[in-house]
């Protein structure tokens, strides 16, 4: 989860995917975009990632969303 530009995870950032860093610094744009708002824009776009606007715009291969390859 990104909030503002902090990523907060459990995993240590050695063993973090390059593409999920990559997805998640999509969010960290997105935070500077919309500023505070964009934690109820995200909210609002909904919780099925391949209609989340902002999930689609970071990547859904990346963020682990879609295998690689089927086109998402």
């Amino acid at each position: 989860m990104t909030w503002g530009d902090t990523f907060l995870t459990a995993a240590a950032e050695e063993k973090l995917p390059a593409e999920l860093l990559r997805h998640e610094r999509v969010h960290v744009a997105q935070w500077q975009r919309h500023g505070l708002r964009f934690a109820v824009l995200y909210l609002l776009a909904g919780r099925n990632p391949g209609r989340n606007r902002f999930e689609v715009e970071a990547g859904l291969v990346d963020g682990g969303y879609a295998p690689p390859g089927d086109g998402a």
